[in-house]
């Protein structure tokens, strides 16, 4: 299915020099131009509009990403590509490398996501059961985790992580550290967004932190991290190896080395990012979890995974949330704990 039999493409940014450049690169690329929009023209009825199949975002203004970030994932059912950066002057050597990433970006897309796009989890996921004996949620946020996970993602994960996170009851005794692909301007509106439903707390990694029980620890753009033999957080201050930040791969492997009880769930996102990792997991008998490829927006990483036999478990967001349940609740039988009568 084409892009036009699907749809188009929504502009948003806040100068009007950017709205141009990005508009005018679209259609002279041939891709449908849906909405251009300035953050005043950003309206529920804009942001619901169904024509529009990918939102284009790139704002400078902080306020402005925070609104967008938070209203985006409620009122429309696209995804979302952001933080291009300010196109340059079309007679420079910089234009044709920002053209280039923008470009590359959407035809990655549009490639791997032949369907549809309204289909795509959004919102606030049905609470799944506690099936043992509740914990204090107080007494929780004081318990060192003993069980860590990596939540992987890129493209389209923030939805997906979302949904599965919102499913978690809150006395699940686990604790999450999530690599997401992101510009570093999103960071702090990426926390607020995926804590805003969630049981769980979301924290944004700090030098000497560590991970309790019922927390989602976000990992640095910035800089990379370790994770040291006291299980704390370590900023290495340096950037993460590779082409991407976070490094999912190099945060598996920190994960894994900490944590003896430990796995890896990746979620909708473009690359292989986590591809070498997800070997290691399977040759330690830990466990890989890919989103199916038919409930991402993006299918590239989890389907790398699956294609390379390493996922143990393929599933919707929700699916993948009950099969934590199930998981940690036989973990947790197995250790004493007694289901209620």
């Amino acid at each position: 299915m084409s892009m036009a039999e699907r749809g188009g493409v929504g502009i948003i940014a806040d100068t009007s020099l950017q709205r141009h450049a990005i508009r005018t690169l679209l259609l002279e690329a041939g891709y449908p131009v849906i909405a251009t929009l300035a953050t005043d023209g950003c309206t529920t009825w804009a942001l619901e509009d169904r024509r529009v199949s990918l939102w284009i975002v790139d704002l400078e203004d902080a306020n402005n990403r925070e609104f967008l970030l938070e209203s985006l994932p409620d009122l429309s059912q696209a995804p979302v590509l952001y933080g291009l950066g300010k196109a340059p002057a079309r007679n420079t050597p910089d234009y044709s490398r920002w053209q280039r990433r923008l470009l590359t970006n959407l035809k990655t897309f549009i490639s791997v996501t032949p369907k549809e796009i309204a289909n795509q989890p959004k919102g606030q996921g049905k609470v799944l059961p506690w099936p043992l004996k509740p914990a204090s949620r107080q007494r929780m946020r004081h318990i060192l985790a003993d069980e860590a996970w990596v939540l992987g993602a890129s493209l389209g994960g923030p939805e997906a992580v979302k949904v599965f996170l919102d499913c978690l009851p809150e006395d699940l005794p686990v604790a999450f550290i999530y690599a997401q692909h992101i510009d570093r301007a999103f960071s702090q509106v990426l926390a607020a967004t995926i804590a805003r439903h969630s049981p769980f707390d979301v924290v944004t990694a700090g030098d000497g932190q560590p991970l309790h029980q019922g927390e989602v620890l976000l990992a640095s753009v910035e800089q990379a991290m370790d994770i040291d033999d006291n299980q704390r957080v370590r900023l290495l201050g340096r950037a993460w190896s590779g082409p991407y930040s976070p490094s999912i791969d190099e945060v598996m492997a920190l994960t894994r080395l900490a944590w003896p009880v430990s796995g890896a769930i990746i979620f909708s996102g473009m690359g292989e990012d986590g591809l070498v990792e997800a070997g290691h997991y399977r040759q330690q008998g830990l466990p890989v979890w890919t989103q199916s490829l038919d409930s991402a927006v993006s299918d590239v990483m989890p389907g790398a995974i699956q294609s390379a036999g390493f996922s143990d478990f393929s599933g919707t967001p929700e699916q993948l949330a009950q099969q934590l349940v199930n998981r940690i609740a036989r973990q947790t039988a197995v250790k004493g704990e007694k289901c209620p009568a």
